[in-house]
């Protein structure tokens, strides 16, 4: 089995997560829904991601890789934190890169299989 299979499950579950927060009106259930469908979702991220990141990623060059991405991520998340975007902005981000990160992770798996 391909270690990025859960990787796109987990993707698939917390973009379902923010599309439906954008899309509905949250009422208390929904919201406690939405919260423990996020955080499961994070809990299968992690362990994932950590295999994926062990099967790529050569031992010897992984924290200066791992540098490199973190710079733009930290921009990103300094963009959004200090800027004055609404909820619905915020969200709306939010889903498209999930959605864009599930993609990519899709492509990923076919081009290994290759």
């Amino acid at each position: 089995m391909s270690p990025f299979l859960p990787l796109q499950g987990t993707h698939l579950v917390i973009t379902t997560v923010f599309v439906s927060i954008f899309m509905y009106l949250l009422t208390c259930l929904h919201a406690l829904f939405c919260f423990i469908e996020n955080y499961s979702g994070i809990g299968f991220y992690y362990p994932a991601m950590g295999t994926v990141k062990g099967s790529i990623v050569p031992e010897g060059q992984r924290a200066a890789i791992y540098n490199v991405f973190r710079f733009p991520l930290n921009l990103f998340m300094l963009t959004f934190l200090v800027g004055n975007y609404s909820t619905e902005t915020s969200f709306t981000a939010n889903a498209v890169l999930l959605m864009m990160a599930c993609m990519l992770q899709i492509h990923l798996v076919r081009l290994g299989g290759k």
